[in-house]
């Protein structure tokens, strides 16, 4: 996990309840995604987005250092952005702070509680 997805993780370390909220495309590395945020009981609202491709960064190392990175992504679909806006009106007052991250790419949001 990386971005939002490791910002939500570890704010769950600490022990709070967690949502994340974010788009997503509707493929492999998502699905993964998910199953990483579930088994660290981490709840998360995906927006799917069947033209977004899930963000993959490609690494590589050399003598024990990253030398590169490569990130395979597109931007996502204003409208499922927007379309999710419910989701945060519908679970942001059973939370009592909000983190916005945004690496200048899809935006996503860590609520705690």
């Amino acid at each position: 996990m990386g971005g939002a997805a490791n910002v939500a993780l570890n704010v769950k370390s600490l022990g709070p309840r967690v949502t994340l909220i974010t788009v997503v495309g509707d493929d492999e590395p998502a699905r993964r995604l998910q199953n990483l945020l579930e088994a660290r009981d981490v709840h998360s609202i995906l927006g799917r987005d069947p033209k977004l491709y899930t963000c993959v960064k490609l690494r590589v190392i050399g003598r024990a250092q990253q030398l590169l990175r490569v990130d395979f992504e597109n931007q996502p679909d204003h409208e499922v952005l927007g379309g999710m806006l419910s989701d945060f009106e519908r679970v942001v007052a059973d939370h009592d702070a909000v983190l916005f991250s945004d690496y200048g790419k899809a935006g996503s949001l860590t609520f705690s509680a």
